[in-house]
């Protein structure tokens, strides 16, 4: 998918939105290591780091990279012709789960098909971290 990011960032927008939540997108000149702001209360701000990536893209482990940078919650977007699904980490989660290389793998291969790996599914839908 071309410009899977932006999609994945404007999904994640559009979902923190319906839920009430004041997000807007970060500004790229000082706000570099995130791309949503989310503002919960006049002293309260949470960075939040979109990776996206597709589901049947053809890799084996599906790598999520870059992701040692200065955010409070990861959320992925996994994209997929039977429906997109998101999976949203705290910073602490995020180096609990990454491998060596300072990555996150997403999915392997069953029987030839990819699957979301296991480790992953516990933080599907966890908005309320946010």
């Amino acid at each position: 998918m071309l410009n899977s990011g932006k999609y994945g960032e404007f999904l994640v927008m559009t979902e923190l939105l319906k839920r009430d939540i004041e997000a807007y997108q970060a500004v790229k000149i000082n706000q570099e290591d995130y791309d949503i702001t989310v503002v919960r209360s006049t002293s309260e701000v949470i960075r939040v780091q979109v990776k996206t990536t597709e589901l049947q893209n053809g890799s084996t482990n599906n790598a999520i990279s870059n992701i040692d940078k200065n955010y409070d919650i990861l959320v992925i977007v996994i994209v997929d012709p039977s429906g997109d699904r998101h999976f949203v980490l705290t910073k602490d989660e995020v180096l609990r789960e990454k491998a060596a290389g300072n990555q996150i793998y997403i999915s392997q291969k069953t029987a030839g098909t990819p699957q979301i790996r296991q480790n992953l599914i516990q933080y599907e839908g966890q908005w309320s971290k946010i």
